[in-house]
């Protein structure tokens, strides 16, 4: 439902990353993602991107080594929380659109 959120139960999180950062391999990890949250679907898995991380330089050089710190020369491409969704909650109620602009 468009109108819930949904909450992850056992979330982990996954990073796709490459060992270039070239046009090419920023599709190909596009490409692996893309699997990636098809394979989770068939599994019952929940996917939710959060790729604001890799978008924002500073923070995409300091996210390597907190989520894979064995690994050296890869670049971050992708950032996803997978996990079991729980119940969906309901949003919570809005104001009516005349309450909030009065008689104008």
């Amino acid at each position: 439902r468009r109108d819930a959120a949904v909450l992850m139960s056992s979330p982990l999180v996954a990073l796709v990353a490459t060992t270039e950062d070239t046009r090419r391999a920023r599709v190909r990890a596009g490409q692996v993602f893309e699997r990636l949250l098809l394979t989770a679907t068939t599994h019952g898995v929940s996917a939710q991107p959060m790729n604001q991380a890799v978008q924002v330089p500073e923070v995409r050089r300091e996210l390597l080594p907190v989520v894979a710190p064995y690994e050296t020369g890869l670049h971050a491409q992708m950032l996803v929380r997978l996990g079991y969704a729980g119940a969906a909650v309901a949003s919570p109620p809005r104001r009516a659109l005349e309450e909030l602009m009065g008689d104008s």
